[in-house]
């Protein structure tokens, strides 16, 4: 089947973190939705933890006169 029609969204929206690591070590072995559903997953869960570059350039005081 082509990409997108293999994988019900709503079912695999409940995909483990440690499940999409797994379909990321070894992407070749899973159809090409349950890869990028994995990708979006660790994705989101990076964003959430990456700091806003305005709040380390405030706290470095990169642009202090």
């Amino acid at each position: 089947m082509p990409p997108g029609e293999w994988v019900n969204e709503s079912y695999m929206a409940a995909m483990s973190f440690s499940l999409a690591r797994s379909v990321l070590q070894e992407p070749h072995r899973w159809p090409p939705d349950i890869v990028q559903m994995a990708s979006d997953l660790l994705t989101v869960r990076l964003a959430k933890r990456t700091r806003p570059l305005l709040e380390l350039a405030t706290a470095a005081h990169w642009f202090d006169e």
